[in-house]
């Protein structure tokens, strides 16, 4: 968290021509306007090379020696975004994504003259995490592999089989699920022998053993890209 303060970086990290990739999740306080990257250089009233996410307006600027390009931007403050930017000089673009997704792309301005470089200018309160960057560019791939690493990997559920004395109820913590990002569903092939219900408060799996019998019951998650995957459980009621 950041208020009215700033983190001071090296220069070395995107000065001249050297081609970066930073990422980071960001979270910001209702209106806040933050300058994700503000690399000033002499002369320059808005900066060298900055990156400056306005949540009021609901624009991403991207100054470079002076001059901003501007684009309309989603609203940042309703849950943590993976933001990434990839300087390609040899392709002479700066790539911005969103959520693991290209978002748009602007052209790069050449030699970077930087003389202090800061983190979080202008922040009233905004969450950042996971915040790091690399001398190189990220592929579409890797970034991603980034994103999918904290959102859209369904939990694990564990398979097993299940032997149950009639009226018996067995409950299974889905403790991995993000009620925000996934959807579980249940089903039981024979309700007479095995019902199966998930509470989403708890994130509790309850089956409950009616009637002596053979019953599957089929758990399916569902993660934000619509990517799902299916535990079946074996009950056996004795």
């Amino acid at each position: 968290k950041i208020d009215h303060d700033t983190v001071e970086l090296p220069l070395e990290l995107i000065n001249g021509t050297q081609t970066f990739t930073m990422n980071l999740w960001y979270k910001a306080n209702g209106s806040d306007d933050v300058y994700i990257l503000e690399g000033d250089g002499n002369g320059t009233t808005y900066g060298e090379f900055t990156i400056d996410v306005n949540n009021y307006l609901n624009y991403l600027y991207i100054y470079y020696h002076d001059s901003s390009e501007y684009k309309e931007f989603p609203d940042m403050s309703d849950k943590f975004h993976m933001l990434t930017f990839v300087r390609d000089v040899d392709a002479g673009v700066l790539k911005v994504y969103v959520d693991g997704k290209l978002f748009t792309t602007v052209a790069d301005k050449g030699e970077l003259n930087i003389t202090k470089l800061e983190f979080g200018a202008s922040s009233d309160g905004s969450l950042f995490d996971e915040v790091g960057f690399w001398n190189r560019t990220l592929n579409d791939e890797e970034i991603k592999t980034l994103y999918d690493k904290y959102v859209n990997h369904p939990p694990e559920v564990a398979t097993t089989e299940l032997v149950l004395n009639a009226g018996q109820s067995v409950s299974i913590p889905i403790s991995d699920a993000d009620d925000d990002n996934f959807t579980v569903d249940v089903e039981s092939s024979d309700e007479s022998v095995a019902t199966a219900s998930y509470d989403e408060g708890s994130k509790l799996l309850t089956i409950t053993a009616n009637a002596e019998g053979n019953a599957t019951v089929t758990v399916t998650v569902t993660d934000t890209e619509n990517a799902k995957t299916t535990v079946e459980y074996s009950v056996t009621v004795r």
